[in-house]
């Protein structure tokens, strides 16, 4: 009995890591594996299975923002803030770090915030 459930748990958990590598790739052809694009006249960046696209005026501040957690712990967060009060954490796995990335984002957003 025990074997059993331990297939299903283990049968459970393949078709989960199945599922999500296929909306990945769907992902990754879709927006041609772009998660972060900048340009002249904005960026594009892709969160929660949508596409948004942004001009660098409409950035307000760039930085690591002091948070809380649901265990009141403190964590720090890389945050990118809109005019509309919206907000998008900067969260980068792989070989760029998330402190690299967003100096590098800072430099196009003061770059290119006088041109837009």
């Amino acid at each position: 009995m025990y074997l059993i459930f331990l297939f299903s748990v283990a049968g459970t958990f393949s078709f989960a890591m199945l599922a999500t590598a296929i909306v990945d790739l769907n992902i990754m052809l879709k927006y041609e594996g772009i998660l972060y694009k900048m340009e002249e006249q904005g960026f594009t960046y892709y969160e929660e299975g949508k596409q948004y696209k942004k001009r660098w005026i409409e950035v307000v501040d760039i930085g690591c923002y002091r948070q809380y957690n649901k265990k009141q712990s403190v964590i720090y967060k890389y945050q990118v803030k809109f005019i509309d009060n919206s907000v998008h954490v900067l969260a980068l796995r792989g070989r760029i770090g998330t402190e690299v990335f967003k100096e590098k984002f800072e430099d196009y957003w003061l770059t290119y915030v006088e041109k837009s």
